[in-house]
């Protein structure tokens, strides 16, 4: 793992039982239990409580600010941020899908990360069928890449690290929904471990990304690139070449994040609630 990254995740299946959402919710501030509560399924809950902890979680016990005295905000594009930090450089990202909640930081000045967690599910249709579905999304080489694997399961697993890619980047740079995502073509390099990127015309030098998986039906993918440097730092480069290639089949879990229980958390609270 990068020294300029913190990587974190939370698996919520394993984490509590239904029961236990409302009582974790007290960690949190009244104000943002609504944006779980109002979720009508188990596991939607789950995520959002899990979310939500992971984010305070991180600042509390990596800023060391007061778990109550943390505040949040969103950018213009609706990136998430910290309200006050305090002169302290940060630019974090948050994703979660399945069982899994992943927050990815930095705290080195002018880079930007985005995070994407996926959760690869099992098709009723055929993929290209389901592929289809996103044409104006995908670009012709990443559908050329996607339909080279040897088999759907292949297929599809590449198409979640394209797209994982895709989120990862508009996330980055606070854009989100409103970006053009054939604007940019992911494809595996040629010759290297190395994922590259297409904007346009231009191959991105400055950004790196990252694929990898939590579990076997999990795919995360890590963006991370300074957008006004003129070459990517070496410690991200070699970051960037320890990725799964797209469409590589599941071997092992990544051991690039530090993966977190509820007791992590509450202790956190416990420590950090009247300092």
């Amino acid at each position: 793992m990068s020294s300029l990254l913190i990587l974190l995740a939370f698996n919520v299946s394993t984490a509590f039982q239904v029961k236990e959402v409302n009582e974790v919710l007290k960690w949190l501030p009244e104000h943002e239990h609504a944006s779980v509560t109002r979720k009508k399924y188990v596991n939607d809950q789950r995520l959002a409580v899990g979310s939500l902890l992971l984010r305070r979680y991180f600042v509390s016990k990596y800023l060391a600010m007061p778990w109550h005295d943390i505040q949040f905000d969103r950018l213009p594009g609706g990136k998430p941020t910290l309200a006050c930090p305090d002169g302290q450089y940060l630019d974090f990202n948050i994703s979660h899908d399945g069982d899994w909640v992943v927050l990815v930081s930095t705290m080195t000045r002018k880079l930007q990360v985005g995070v994407d967690c996926v959760s690869i599910k099992t098709l009723k249709d055929p993929v290209n069928t389901f592929v289809d579905c996103f044409q104006y999304q995908l670009t012709l080489s990443e559908r050329q890449t996607i339909f080279n694997g040897q088999d759907e399961a292949t297929q599809l697993r590449a198409f979640y690290q394209i797209w994982g890619c895709k989120e990862s980047y508009t996330k980055a740079i606070g854009e989100g929904l409103a970006f053009d995502l054939q604007q940019i073509s992911f494809n595996n390099h040629p010759t290297e471990r190395w994922i590259e990127c297409q904007h346009g015309n231009q191959l991105q030098v400055t950004w790196m990304y990252h694929v990898s998986d939590l579990d076997e039906k999990t795919a995360v993918v890590i963006c991370c690139g300074d957008p006004s440097a003129s070459s990517l730092d070496h410690r991200l480069r070699d970051f960037g070449h320890m990725t799964r290639r797209i469409g590589e089949p599941y071997v092992s879990p990544t051991d690039a994040f530090t993966r977190l229980t509820l007791n992590d958390i509450h202790q956190q609270y416990l420590r950090n609630t009247h300092c």
